[in-house]
């Protein structure tokens, strides 16, 4: 079931240099301001490896 009150944000980064880039960026700092007032919580936060895929069939 949907519910509208759950936000998931999938992202996917070339490596850990690249993945710490973007949480040094200043667009990170200005998100967390943004959502500092609010009731936001983050629930789960889960990191997986991945390679760039390939079609099932």
């Amino acid at each position: 079931m949907l519910d509208p009150t759950v936000l998931h944000i999938v992202k996917k980064w070339r490596d850990e240099a690249a993945l710490a880039a973007h949480f040094a960026n200043p667009h990170m700092a200005a998100f967390g301001a943004a959502i500092a007032g609010t009731d936001f919580t983050i629930i789960e936060a889960i990191k997986y490896h991945a390679d760039d895929g390939a079609p099932v069939m």
